[in-house]
């Protein structure tokens, strides 16, 4: 649903389950997630993965860059 709204589309999807097993993180990758991270969750890699997808560098922020663009 996110991704077929343009006011939502790139918003950044990270998954956190605890479910790991292939199978599952490719179906989740596939649907459109951007990242998987598993319970128990170690809190340097949450904050690795908002860096990763909110950072304003080349291939980071893109959900930033294109909120911007739809709003103009």
């Amino acid at each position: 649903l996110l991704r077929s709204d343009a006011a939502t589309a790139a918003t950044p999807v990270v998954v956190l389950s605890a479910d790991a097993t292939a199978g599952h993180v490719e179906r989740l990758l596939a649907a459109g997630a951007d990242d998987y991270l598993t319970k128990p969750i170690e809190l340097d890699r949450l904050l690795a993965a908002v860096r990763r997808h909110t950072r304003s560098g080349p291939g980071g922020g893109r959900a930033l860059r294109r909120r911007r663009d739809v709003a103009r």
